[in-house]
């Protein structure tokens, strides 16, 4: 119950005291423990929020968090004590490693290797070449089912077609109108299966044919 309490609880850090909410302000000049209150009256006076989400430090690590003034920055920097052949070693100081650096010397994010770099190259030439006649086709089938100027989009391959088809029935059931939905199929089959349940359908031979 403890542990539910404290993963429920935030800390707010103010950039000045108008930013504070009323309550605090006048309690600070008697009180100096941390209060404790609601979000909605922590943030009374804030005309922005910026939130920070970290979990818990796995393995042997105790983590740390520091709040610092810069250059804006949406991107939270992973600092850790690595040796210079990446190994986790308390004698280092820390330093500025990848996010998927783990205490263990290992990177789950690897780059991509050569070869992968050019298939994906090869398929974004094919796709930027074709692009102009696939929005052709495309424009009257999105302007045709548009809805106050507004369509669903879905994505769908043989693989996932039975929850296509499981969506359909169940949205039929209930009386909803899909007649706004798009689906963008990645084959032939999916193309007829989506068409088959009455859904606006496309399928870019150009860049799925096999």
């Amino acid at each position: 119950q403890d542990q539910e309490r404290h993963s429920s609880e935030v800390i707010v850090l103010y950039s000045d005291s108008e930013a504070m909410p009323n309550s605090l302000v006048e309690a600070t000049a008697t009180n100096k423990d941390i209060p404790v209150m609601g979000a909605l009256e922590a943030t009374e006076n804030c005309d922005k929020l910026k939130v920070v989400v970290a979990g818990k430090a796995s393995g042997p690590l105790h983590q740390c968090i520091a709040v610092i003034e810069g250059v804006e920055s949406f991107h939270i920097q992973n600092w850790m004590r690595m040796s210079t052949t990446d190994v986790y070693d308390k004698s280092y100081p820390l330093r500025h490693v990848g996010r998927g650096m783990q205490a263990n010397g290992v990177n789950t994010f690897i780059p991509p290797k050569t070869n992968h770099i050019e298939q994906n190259w090869k398929l974004l030439r094919n796709y930027l070449g074709t692009v102009d006649d696939v929005l052709t086709r495309l424009r009257p089938i999105a302007k045709r089912i548009a809805r106050n100027n507004t369509i669903v989009v879905m994505v769908c391959n043989l693989g996932q077609s039975s929850l296509l088809v499981n969506f359909a029935c169940a949205a039929r059931s209930k009386g909803l109108d899909l007649s706004g939905v798009l689906v963008f199929c990645t084959d032939e089959e999916t193309l007829g299966i989506a068409r088959g349940l009455g859904f606006a359908a496309f399928y870019d031979e150009k860049n799925f044919a096999a």
